[in-house]
């Protein structure tokens, strides 16, 4: 039998394995980028905000809803071409981060021992690019209140945001 690149070429697709190799890597390179997003919950921006500080933006990525409980996520990220610093209080200073609706004020819940249920503090250094993520836990509005504001010192106000109930 001689061998040429049309022979193997034939044999190949005959046996459909360069089909297959190609649907392979198609779920590989979709999976890399989905992934990220499916674990760290990245999905969807719901709103974006400048920042009083230099070159941070603020993206609540979710505002969610489930058994009396409201979880916000925040990112932030660093678009200037500057090491920059991020900091926006302790766990002592969370009094200054709270959700509003129809007149009402909704502060970061507790734990037992009067920890807020978020990060202890807001405090690092984002180099160019980089992002951080915050969260916390609020009480939730009634189920009736559908879109409510985050108020985070240094942020402009995140205004009408959408909850998702689960």
């Amino acid at each position: 039998m001689i061998f040429s690149a049309r022979v193997a070429f034939n044999y190949f697709i005959k046996k459909g394995a360069v089909m297959k190799k190609f649907v392979w890597f198609l779920s590989v390179v979709t999976f890399m980028f989905w992934m990220p997003s499916f674990v760290f919950g990245q999905g969807d921006v719901l709103q974006m905000q400048q920042t009083n500080i230099e070159g941070i933006i603020a993206e609540v990525i979710e505002c969610k809803r489930k058994k009396g409980i409201l979880s916000i996520k925040v990112k932030f990220t660093n678009q200037s071409d500057d090491e920059v610093s991020l900091y926006l209080g302790t766990g002592s200073s969370y009094k200054e981060f709270y959700l509003t609706s129809e007149n009402k004020k909704y502060f970061i819940l507790e734990d037992a021992e009067g920890e807020a249920l978020a990060p202890a503090n807001i405090n690092t250094r984002l180099k160019k690019g980089k992002s951080h993520y915050w969260w916390a836990k609020f009480p939730a509005p009634p189920a009736e209140v559908k879109e409510i504001n985050i108020i985070i010192p240094k942020v402009f106000p995140f205004e009408d945001v959408e909850i998702t109930d689960k």
